[in-house]
């Protein structure tokens, strides 16, 4: 695929450099160089405001406090506040914090890149589903 694709009805939110770099030419990228626990906050401040979870904020079988990275997709169209969103990503951030501090504080390059990639493997599976949205 070449050029941004002008139908996708979402934007994706990641902390995860090979998730910017694949679909940033495609699809409305927004990235942060911040910490796992700051993208659900961002996420959460894009529901108040009126958009809808299109991806759960904790899927995957990684634990929070396992990998470093995470994406997450919304609806572009902003609405009424989402009740069902806004529980989700108030849950993810409860279940983050019951998980404690990051295990991996100093990680070793090679295990964040693995992580960059099971991200990025988990956006190229909602990609299909998010623009069927």
């Amino acid at each position: 695929m070449t050029g941004r694709v002008p139908m996708a009805k979402f934007f994706i939110i990641t902390n995860n450099e090979l998730v910017r770099d694949k679909y940033s030419g495609q699809y409305d990228v927004e990235f942060h160089a911040v910490k796992y626990t700051e993208i659900l906050r961002m996420v959460r401040d894009y529901v108040h405001a009126g958009h809808k979870l299109l991806t759960h904020p904790l899927a995957g079988s990684i634990k929070p406090n396992e990998t470093p990275y995470k994406t997450v997709f919304l609806t572009k169209a902003k609405g009424t506040l989402d009740s069902e969103s806004l529980r989700i990503i108030e849950d993810c951030i409860v279940a983050c914090r019951k998980f404690g501090k990051e295990r991996f504080p100093t990680m070793p390059e090679a295990m964040r890149e693995d992580f960059r990639y099971i991200d990025c493997s988990l956006t190229d599976n909602a990609i299909v589903s998010a623009m069927q949205q």
